[in-house]
């Protein structure tokens, strides 16, 4: 299979109403995909930058760490990272070693995580897409939804015509 579906850091740490919204579309996804499903697992240390400069500690908890129950039974392939960015050496090397070419982005955090992963696999000149109503941002702005405009941002970066709904792949 050239296509895989990466949901990103769907966890219990990150279980916030945010999450819970897209939960039902992405549970869709995950059982009808017809590709590979790889799912990411932020996992942090004591003394990292997060905890230095954020004081924020909650992923050093293993319970915090793991993929919501929802989706655990459907977990074959999971990649571990410890920054912002999803997308580390071990994934690549997946993706390039079973001749993936396109890969679906879905999870959590619209601005940060889903946004730097599509930038970088765009850069690793891998086809990709990002599934608009299968992911959502926790952030809060008073003026405006950081999630829409992350998806703003990224029909500029990675192409309008890559920015898709969930019934577009199943």
């Amino acid at each position: 299979m050239d296509k895989a579906l990466l949901v990103i850091d769907m966890q219990e740490g990150f279980r916030f109403p945010e999450t819970e919204l897209i939960l039902p579309n992405l549970l869709n996804v995950v059982n009808k995909f017809d590709g590979q499903i790889l799912f990411s697992q932020f996992v942090d240390e004591p003394n990292s930058m997060f905890e230095r400069r954020l004081s924020w500690t909650t992923f050093q908890d293993i319970n915090k760490q793991k993929l919501l129950r929802e989706i655990e039974s459907k977990v074959k392939n999971i990649f571990s990272h410890k920054t912002y960015n999803p997308i580390t050496k071990q994934l690549l090397d997946y993706i390039s070693e079973n001749n993936i070419k396109t890969v679906y982005l879905s999870g959590i955090y619209t601005d940060v995580s889903v946004l730097v992963s599509a930038m970088l696999l765009f850069d690793n000149n891998t086809e990709v897409y990002v599934l608009e109503d299968c992911c959502n941002s926790v952030h809060k702005s008073q003026t405006n939804n950081i999630h829409i405009s992350a998806i703003e941002s990224l029909s500029h970066i990675i192409g309008k015509t890559h920015i898709v709904n969930s019934s577009q792949v199943i």
